[in-house]
């Protein structure tokens, strides 16, 4: 008989056990606290020491629980304050930085002149250097006057014999000075680190060009009084203008309130285009350059 009310004792307590399963609390003085968390909050944990309903609820400090066991065997381990505080220390550091550069951005007093310098200038026509200068035109820099001038002195003229100079030798060098004049758009502003622009400008070049002459003659070959005519192409220089317009896109960043970088890419097409003062056909035109310069 005895053992038998000891086994259904057992059996109770098991039964009792199961129907209110503990959670464990480790808190980080040493002390446990068994019952069943119902909430971790922000800033504390929310617990009942058993399932009544008109039972109350307990709060600790999230600071002071190290762990939580729950009874599906899950562990939560909750971060010491030190440990929150140095984080939060390195975010707000982080942030304090963040928010100085940009307020010292801010601060930086660009001016609405530049002046640079292409050492890296490429067209239609060769290879060469360039000159720009570009004013702000309001207070945001929105819409700037820009005024490049650039110098190319190589080309090629696809013949690999080059130009026949008619002095005893070939070469294939083209001079060719383009001016053009136009306007800028920031959308955003052209006062800041990095800034985009768009924006059409007019084409004036001045120069050399290659053109590709016909020539007949009609040698005398002995013995008969027969000519043979014959066919010779050749290659000469022509003076060249140009008149056209193009729609440049430039990148420009600045580091310093006084330093200048930019790249810069253009695309159009010429309107009016003679060698020698006689009108050829229209002709693609464009540029890109690298440019270093000076803001004031």
């Amino acid at each position: 008989m005895k053992l038998k009310l000891t086994l259904l004792g057992g059996v109770a307590l098991m039964l009792a056990n199961a129907a209110f399963a503990q959670d464990v609390i480790h808190k980080r003085n040493g002390d446990v606290v068994e019952g069943r968390v119902k909430e971790v909050g922000r800033n504390t944990v929310t617990y009942k020491t058993n399932d009544e309903v008109a039972s109350p609820s307990y709060e600790i400090n999230k600071s002071e629980v190290k762990k939580i066991e729950y009874e599906d065997g899950t562990i939560e381990k909750f971060e010491s304050d030190s440990y929150r505080d140095r984080m939060r220390v390195s975010m707000d550091s982080r942030e304090k930085g963040r928010r100085e550069n940009r307020r010292n951005r801010k601060d930086l007093k660009y001016g609405d002149n530049i002046l640079a310098f292409a050492p890296l200038q490429i067209s239609e026509n060769g290879v060469g250097i360039g000159l720009s200068y570009e004013r702000s035109l309001d207070k945001k820099g929105i819409v700037s006057f820009y005024m490049p001038v650039v110098w190319t002195f190589t080309g090629n003229n696809g013949d690999d014999y080059g130009y026949y100079n008619y002095n005893g030798g070939y070469n294939d060098d083209l001079q060719t000075v383009y001016f053009m004049p136009g306007l800028k758009i920031y959308p955003t502003g052209s006062k800041g680190l990095v800034k985009y622009s768009i924006g059409p400008s007019l084409l004036f070049a001045v120069g050399e060009a290659y053109h590709q002459y016909n020539s007949y003659s009609t040698p005398y070959y002995g013995g008969g009084p027969y000519y043979y005519p014959q066919y010779y192409p050749y290659t000469g220089k022509t003076n060249r203008f140009t008149f056209g317009m193009m729609v440049n896109n430039t990148l420009n960043v600045n580091p310093t309130e006084h330093l200048h970088l930019g790249l810069e890419l253009g695309l159009g097409v010429s309107y009016l285009h003679t060698e020698d003062g006689i009108r050829q056909e229209q002709i693609g035109l464009a540029q890109f350059g690298f440019k270093v310069g000076y803001r004031f």
